[in-house]
């Protein structure tokens, strides 16, 4: 039985994408330093699909890949130095904005829990959707370091916030 596959560029994903997000904004603006960070969390996420599914490949009846088990896939970057920077380096760095981000434009998610907690919901989105395209390896120690990136962000939002009470005594 032949694959079907389906690939779809990211410039066919962003221009619907961008024309809902500025649909959905219109009405929505409340203060000027609010919606800036709205839209840099919108940026955000933008960057994480794209670096996370692009070029998005969905194939049916494709062979997938999933490590259930941890740190499997961090041991073979041992021998592999500059990759293990990229790698590690780079799951943890793409979850910290997250991190920053979520408590300051909702006040429900200020806890550590909270954050740390949507964080690893995200990320075992991220890796399920990966499962289901079939073109990406899902892998539990992205997860581990998605999540560590989310908790990074977290402690670096607290120390901003306390920068800027000390700055408005």
């Amino acid at each position: 039985m032949p694959k079907l596959v389906i690939r779809i560029d990211f410039p066919t994903f962003l221009l619907p994408v961008l024309a809902l997000w500025l649909y959905w904004r219109r009405n929505k603006f409340r203060e000027a330093g609010r919606e800036l960070w709205m839209n840099l969390f919108f940026l955000y996420g933008l960057a994480v699909t794209y670096v996370t599914f692009f070029p998005l490949t969905i194939r049916v009846s494709a062979a997938r890949h999933v490590n259930m088990i941890p740190f499997v896939e961090m041991k073979w970057l041992l021998y592999r130095p500059l990759v293990a920077v990229l790698n590690l380096g780079g799951n943890v760095v793409m979850f910290a904005p997250l991190g920053f981000f979520l408590p300051i434009l909702w006040a429900r998610v200020r806890g550590f829990w909270k954050t740390a907690g949507i964080g690893m919901l995200l990320s075992l989105s991220i890796e399920f959707l990966q499962y289901l395209t079939a073109d990406r390896e899902a892998d539990i120690d992205d997860v581990m370091l998605n999540t560590t990136g989310a908790i990074l962000g977290y402690w670096l939002y607290l120390l901003w916030n306390s920068i800027q009470k000390k700055a408005e005594a």
